[in-house]
């Protein structure tokens, strides 16, 4: 593995997808990895990371693989995100190799969604050495969707998704971890002025 620098975050972003939905239904959570340097500025408006998701948002409403550049700020819709790891600069052309290819959206399966491609891909990408897990036993992806799921309402229930500052980001440390995880979160928001 290559030295500190030259090693990116990787992260589970959540974003709120209620406005998508309507009006009156309980916050819909959407997943995307976010990838980016150790070191952020949050003045700056230059787009430092990339966002990879399934989005069913598109013209045709179909299923489709979306790379975005994006700042490293917080978008209004963004809740907050989970740190899951590091991946070296030469690996980055890689990563994005495994999370473009085509295969990996199956849109015609029952309740395929944001989450099973997240999944699926976090899997290979740790399969493939390609993500390095900073948690304790490794990742648990299934533990991981629960975990952000109640981050994400932590974060809801507590009105902590506001403005355009860098997001609230825990690192994810593995499913016996969680409550010390939420702890340092009600810490961050009674801290937050």
């Amino acid at each position: 593995m290559g030295s500190s620098r030259d090693k990116y975050r990787l992260y589970l972003a959540m974003y709120d997808n209620s406005r998508a939905v309507g009006a009156g239904y309980p916050t819909q959570i959407h997943w995307a990895l976010l990838v980016g340097p150790k070191h952020e500025d949050p003045d700056s408006l230059q787009k430092t990371h990339v966002r990879y998701h399934a989005t069913n948002y598109t013209r045709s409403g179909r299923w489709e693989f979306e790379r975005r550049p994006v700042e490293c700020v917080r978008s209004p819709s963004m809740l907050g995100r989970i740190l899951l790891g590091k991946v070296d600069r030469a690996d980055l052309a890689n990563l994005e190799r495994m999370l473009a290819d085509p295969r990996r959206i199956k849109a015609g399966q029952p309740h395929w969604n944001c989450w099973k491609w997240v999944e699926e891909a976090l899997s290979d990408l740790v399969q493939k050495g390609v993500l390095y897990v900073r948690a304790r036993g490794g990742l648990d992806v299934r533990h991981l969707l629960t975990y952000g799921q109640r981050f994400s309402a932590e974060i809801v229930a507590r009105e902590l998704n506001a403005g355009y500052g860098l997001p609230i980001t825990i690192a994810y440390t593995g499913p016996e971890r969680y409550v010390r995880a939420v702890l340092r979160l009600c810490i961050l928001a009674e801290e937050r002025p």
